[in-house]
């Protein structure tokens, strides 16, 4: 943050126009000013952590189950309940995929397909791209942006341990920048 730049009331004062642009803005909405809110030095310092910092230190949640033999309505009904955006499937004690919000959307409503009368093993992603606890957090952020996903199992071993969110990374960001 330039010495002028200040943050006031959760918004960035431009120190060029003092108009109150929305945190996280990178320019002036009223006159285009950079607003640049991170450092160099905290820049330095976050590209540090991004390699030092392993996956676990991460706040990821605990997988939810379902069998490969359940519905794609059955999968939505568990993730709602656990409040999350992803399931892991099963296939005897194997992990046979994951599924997704997202497949929920492009997979199924977007393929027209009935969510009770469609099995999930036809719909869930299949090998999946995964991450182990060691892992350092820029490799989590790598593989979701080279795969395009939102959700990675953390795996040790043959055991699901976790899911890395997007969630997940936009919480340590904001520990890490704020």
């Amino acid at each position: 943050m330039s010495a002028q730049t200040q943050i006031v009331d959760g918004m960035i004062e431009c120190p060029m126009c003092h108009k109150k642009n929305v945190l996280g803005s990178d320019n002036c909405v009223s006159c285009g000013h950079d607003l640049e809110v991170v450092p160099a030095r905290q820049k330095d310092q976050l590209s540090k952590s991004l390699l030092a910092d392993a996956v676990s230190n991460l706040d990821y949640h605990e997988p939810i189950y379902i069998d490969i033999g359940a519905t794609v309505a059955d999968a939505i009904r568990d993730m709602f309940a656990g409040k999350h955006g992803s399931i892991v499937i099963r296939d005897g004690s194997d992990i046979a995929g994951i599924f997704t919000e997202r497949d929920i959307i492009y997979k199924v409503l977007g393929q027209g397909k009935d969510p009770a009368n469609t099995p999930i093993r036809d719909v869930m992603t299949k090998n999946i791209e995964s991450l182990v606890p060691e892992d350092p957090v820029a490799g989590a952020l790598h593989k979701m942006a080279f795969i395009g996903c939102r959700h990675l199992p953390v795996m040790e071993g043959a055991r699901c341990v976790g899911i890395v969110s997007v969630r997940s990374l936009v919480r340590y960001f904001a520990e890490k920048i704020l």
